[in-house]
């Protein structure tokens, strides 16, 4: 196989990026295989089934054993060139050329040289984002904030570039993308202003969100999330419902390569059906595996599962023998979803959100409450076992939410 010129650089850029300041911190598996070797080498091969370098070397091997000599060692001559990387003797393995520093210390660097922009069309891609800053100054970077729960484009972006400079250039620039004028801000002055924002208001809905949100998980205003977003959503939500009508859906966003397909085969039969749990813990877990959720009814012949980092996905998929793996034990073929296959599960998976969210509403968008009971709109009262508050006053009964 010979790689153009445009591909080599595409994946220097790429592999540059996964060893990056801006990435190399958030990206736990990455990071456990620098770890693993004394001099911080990894295999070229094992990122070779990642799967932004999949599609770049237009490759459907998920397994880095599988990987092609003759593959490596193109890829090695990408990253010839790459100033931030250093090549094993035996070009088969790479490194940062630096080591990495202080957490806090990049944390700093990075915000420093980044900017907050929007507003961007909904179906923006990544790509198209990231193509449109190039046009200006050098970009390490750009991280699309989306919601919390829902994972949707929040219309927003982080933008890094190579050096503080290049980002106050940019900053002082007139720029239109797709008819509209861009509103651009330093990141550290952003998240600032968010946050006198709510300290302003404690009491509005943004607050209250916000200390929800934290209770939850979210990192605070100035740390990084899912997608280096540091404040919630509310802003952006509030703009796209103004006008009265509601908006429609939008083409589900999300990363590349982080889905993995498992199937038991239609013969297999079981002497005790693999649960929800037995199939996240073959994968690791949340913690361990980077499980971001499963999709898997109990006795099932097939499931599938979400990871939080293509890495992650090519991971799982990379331990299995022949294709298979063994999965709530027993064994299963695997494989990382790509393309068609993979936007039509997104698209499932984002309706039966919606729908659920739906009903939600539609049923009292209740909060918490004991057993058989919670918390709903207007009055407060309580009943009995299964009393909860409800619209009206008070009540006892079983239902809690539309008394």
């Amino acid at each position: 196989m010979v790689l153009d010129a445009t591909t080599k650089d595409r994946l220097k850029q790429q592999i540059e990026f996964y060893f990056s300041d801006s990435n190399l911190p958030r990206d736990k598996f990455l990071q456990e295989q620098v770890a693993s070797n004394e001099e911080g080498y990894v295999d070229i091969a094992l990122l070779c089934i990642f799967s932004r370098v999949r599609s770049l070397l237009s490759s459907t091997i998920a397994d880095a054993s599988a990987v092609a000599e003759s593959t490596v060692a193109d890829v090695a001559d990408a990253l010839e060139a790459a100033e931030s990387l250093s090549l094993s003797e035996d070009r088969k393995r790479v490194k940062r050329a630096a080591p990495l520093k202080a957490a806090q210390e990049v944390t700093k660097e990075l915000d420093e040289r980044s900017l907050y922009a929007s507003p961007f069309p909904y179906d923006s891609s990544l790509d198209a984002i990231t193509s449109f800053f190039q046009q200006h100054a050098p970009v390490k970077s750009v991280r699309m904030r989306r919601h919390l729960t829902s994972k949707d484009f929040k219309g927003s972006v982080f933008v890094e570039f190579a050096a503080k400079e290049e980002a106050e250039k940019v900053q002082g620039m007139e720029l239109v993308f797709e008819g509209a004028p861009l509103k651009m801000e330093a990141k550290l002055d952003y998240v600032k202003r968010k946050e006198e924002e709510r300290h302003a208001r404690p009491n509005s809905p943004v607050g209250t969100a916000g200390k929800k949100r934290r209770a939850e998980g979210e990192p605070e205003a100035g740390e990084k999330g899912a997608e280096g977003g540091a404040e919630g959503g509310e802003e952006e939500a509030a703009a796209a419902a103004a006008g009265g009508e509601e908006a429609p859906a939008p083409a589900p966003q999300y990363e590349p390569g982080c889905v993995l397909h498992f199937d038991f085969g239609a013969e297999v039969e079981f002497t005790e059906a693999p649960t929800f749990g037995l199939v996240k813990d073959s994968f690791g877990g949340r913690y361990d595996g980077g499980v971001k959720y499963v999709d898997y009814n109990q006795g099932d012949k097939s499931g599938y599962v979400r990871f939080n980092e293509p890495s992650q996905a090519a991971a799982a998929a990379g331990k299995a023998e022949e294709g298979k793996l063994m999965v709530a034990g027993y064994s299963a073929a695997v494989k990382v979803l790509e393309g068609g296959e993979e936007l039509a599960f997104m698209v499932k998976s984002d309706a039966a959100r919606r729908a659920a969210t739906d009903k939600r509403e539609k049923e009292g968008g209740g909060g918490r409450g004991g057993r058989g009971g919670g918390r709903g709109r207007g009055g407060r009262g309580r009943g009995g076992r299964g009393g909860g508050r409800g619209r009206g006053g008070r009540g006892g009964g079983k239902r809690s939410r539309t008394d």
